[in-house]
């Protein structure tokens, strides 16, 4: 009897750890996807994959289709920049690489490219192996040290690369985020975030609703677009700019209505669009929009003298 209920305990911890490991099995063996298994579990075992790891960084100059993947490494052939911050992945099978690469190549005008990952998967609040600084801290000090040599920098990202965009927002001239996560438990479930919690730092679930506020307060310090009347010619030729922080949302989507809530409440151009799920871009690209979208943000700051036109 008792080793018949030994039996029946080893056959159901194996089916269950045969259910539980079934897909990762399945990316990896049938669907070859060794990189997309590893990228998971290294965010939830702590280790960093090298392959991952190349993907940090990769600088694309004007005209040149080799980037350059040493992080803080570029070269400089344009006075605009556009930056974009790879969300997360978190569908099985996924791991986050450089976006919105395709769609940057069909926007109009000069500007070098480059685009940012996390391989941790961890809101970029984690630097890379052997760095001992703070992640925000490090990224924003290795990425200010080239967007201060642009005269335009807009930022680009989706899901946690929008939340990137506003978490260092006052390196960048505008932006265009789609969808910023601020709250994990309506983007992650309860199950999940008590994992997440174990893995992230704990400023990314304490002090990120915060941490956007300053960062896009001081942002609009940068530009003189603080509510404050304007007491000098600076600020006046600061505002006559049209650098904005444009956030685009899905207006039917229940988990994108529940980050918005705990958006900055300044400094943002908020668009909805009738969409009822996280993945908006891919949304717009469906409609022919996401080049526009995009191209509206560039054109704005890479010509100051446009003007809104009025209604």
């Amino acid at each position: 009897t008792t080793e018949m209920t030994v039996a029946v305990v080893v056959l159901v911890v194996a089916a269950s750890t045969l259910c539980l490991c079934s897909p990762i099995l399945y990316y990896a063996i049938v669907k070859g996807k060794w990189l997309s298994v590893a990228s998971k579990l290294s965010v939830l075992c702590g280790f960093r994959v090298s392959a991952l790891e190349r993907l940090r960084w990769q600088f694309y100059a004007h005209g040149s289709s080799k980037p350059i993947i040493t992080v803080g490494e570029y070269y400089q052939q344009s006075n605009t920049l556009l930056v974009t911050f790879a969300g997360a992945a978190l569908q099985i099978g996924g791991y986050p690489r450089a976006e919105f690469k395709r769609t940057l190549l069909q926007l109009k005008g000069k500007f070098d490219m480059l685009f940012l990952m996390d391989p941790s998967q961890s809101m970029y609040s984690k630097p890379p192996p052997g760095i001992q600084e703070d992640g925000w801290t490090w990224y924003r000090n290795v990425l200010g040290r080239v967007c201060a040599n642009y005269d335009h920098v807009v930022f680009i990202g989706s899901s946690m690369g929008a939340t990137a965009c506003l978490i260092f927002a006052p390196l960048c001239s505008s932006c265009v985020a789609f969808n910023p996560v601020m709250d994990y438990h309506a983007h992650l479930g309860q199950r999940l975030v008590r994992v997440a919690r174990r893995v992230l730092p704990p400023k990314v679930f304490n002090g990120l609703t915060d941490h956007c506020e300053a960062a896009v307060t001081e942002w609009e310090q940068q530009h003189g677009l603080e509510e404050e009347p304007a007491t000098s010619d600076e600020q006046l030729k600061l505002r006559s700019t049209n650098c904005k922080l444009w956030v685009h949302l899905s207006s039917q989507s229940v988990e994108d209505t529940c980050h918005a809530k705990l958006l900055p409440t300044h400094g943002l151009e908020v668009v909805q669009h009738p969409c009822d799920n996280h993945g908006l871009p891919k949304w717009l690209r469906a409609r022919g929009q996401l080049v526009s979208v995009i191209q509206e943000a560039l054109d704005a700051v890479a010509d100051p003298t446009i003007t809104e036109q009025p209604n």
